[in-house]
């Protein structure tokens, strides 16, 4: 089942993650979803179930002070969820449903290791996307039994995210730096730099879409192919941003054109 960005990234802004996992991600209904308090050395939360798959659970975790805990009072709560229901995703969410911690536990030679990741209102959820794409559960695999261990995978794979190294920053900062020189037809510094960044930023959610498989036939070299091949052109204009463009300006930003998408499923290369 491809995933339908459109409707997640609508799902993902609205903060309805309930749906997003149940309508867009295959997971299963809880089979029970009220609200459980639950007493920490922290103080009292809630832990309210919004999908499972194979006896692995998602949860949303919120106090009365409608505030999200710091560190030390999520590691507690994890270890308590962790005691009733070993494989689970946490969502920590305040009372006006703005700000999210996604937390999930790595196990690794009999330790835990905490892999949180954050989305506010306001963001895009381009990078977001990319990881909740590796949750997304085919019907084949829910006739075939799917197992905790299969579903235990599926996390993995779409959390276990390391930190991202001081090198990378500096490297993105380079060429960052780069990017802004070549930008022209835009006096203004501050729209300088968002146009920068939102260019990168997408570019980085398109590679991410390549790695996971969802653009041309499992294309895992997609981008650098194609980098290649507009570059034989003969035209006068860039064309490698002549080939981004539909990516841009359609299958990201339209919200009138289904993201599936068209422009002839984007030239041909059918993002899904």
């Amino acid at each position: 089942m491809p995933l339908n960005i459109e409707n997640t990234r609508r799902l993902l802004q609205g903060f309805d993650f309930k749906t997003l996992f149940i309508e867009e991600l295959g997971w299963n209904n809880p089979k029970n979803k009220s609200a459980f308090p639950f007493q920490t050395k922290e103080g009292e939360f809630f832990r309210k179930a919004i999908a499972e798959l194979s006896g692995a659970t998602v949860f949303e975790i919120t106090n009365e002070e409608g505030s999200i805990p710091n560190a030390k009072a999520r590691d507690i709560i994890s270890k308590e969820i962790q005691k009733i229901n070993f494989e689970h995703i946490l969502i920590f969410i305040d009372k006006n449903r703005t700000q999210t911690i996604w937390r999930w536990l790595k196990k690794h030679d009999k330790k835990n290791l905490p892999r949180e990741h954050y989305f506010s209102a306001g963001q895009t959820g381009d990078l977001f996307i990319a990881k909740l794409a590796g949750l997304i559960v085919d019907i084949s695999e829910i006739e075939n039994d799917i197992t905790i261990t299969d579903v235990a995978r599926k996390i993995q794979s779409a959390l276990d995210v390391e930190r991202v190294t001081k090198q990378f920053y500096r490297n993105y900062q380079d060429q960052f730096i780069e990017f802004l020189k070549l930008i022209e037809g835009i006096d203004n510094e501050a729209d300088r730099r968002w146009y920068a960044s939102v260019i990168l930023n997408r570019l980085m959610f398109i590679y991410f879409l390549q790695k996971k498989g969802f653009i041309d036939n499992n294309n895992q070299d997609y981008l650098y192919s194609k980098l290649k091949e507009t570059k034989k052109l003969q035209v006068k204009i860039n064309t490698t941003i002549a080939f981004l463009k539909p990516y841009f300006l359609k299958a990201l930003q339209s919200r009138k054109t289904p993201r599936c998408c068209n422009k002839q499923n984007i030239r041909q290369n059918k993002i899904p």
